[in-house]
């Protein structure tokens, strides 16, 4: 895994992976023949990528953790039009070993101005017990310009859940 990060909205058909994503989402399936096989979600913070993965077992899909880390090896397809990801070999991979910042959505929007945007929105606010706690919680946050634009986590018992993930 020493490779340049490929990021999901710069992949090709018929490219090889080998790296980590996010996993959003999972099902255990089986083909007509009777075999089992997995299909996955995998994101990062440019978009998401169906996965498959076939001749696959229990214990494979057992391993695969829902909003945690997997670090996976197979190939790009087009099928029907679509991108997709067949997985050839994964494994979980620890969530203090990712930088976060690759796997939480960013806006193309300058963020500069959408904050200052938002400042003289709060500016606005007419009643004085709104308009006073407001101003006061967005003067602390806007004092420091890394809390715009870098995660940080909260108190959660599960760090690896993009939900548990606060940006002040």
């Amino acid at each position: 895994m020493n490779e340049k990060r490929r990021f999901i909205n710069q992949l090709l058909a018929g490219e090889t992976l080998d790296q980590v994503f996010l996993v959003r989402e999972k099902d255990l399936r089986t083909t007509k023949g009777g075999d089992l096989y997995i299909t996955c979600v995998l994101v990062d913070k440019t978009g998401q990528l169906p996965c498959r993965m076939w001749q696959a077992s229990e214990s494979i899909f057992n391993s695969i953790p829902v909003d945690g880390f997997l670090h996976v090896k197979g190939r790009v397809e087009d099928y029907r039009g679509a991108l997709q990801f067949v997985i050839e070999a994964c494994r979980p991979f620890p969530a203090e070993k990712v930088d976060l910042a690759d796997f939480l959505p960013i806006t193309g929007n300058d963020i500069e101005k959408m904050w200052s945007e938002l400042l003289e929105i709060l500016r606005q606010v007419k009643d004085n017990r709104c308009g006073s706690w407001s101003r006061s919680s967005w003067r602390t946050a806007s004092s420091s310009r890394r809390s715009r634009s870098r995660p940080r986590p909260c108190s959660s018992t599960t760090p690896s859940s993009a939900a548990c993930w606060s940006t002040r």
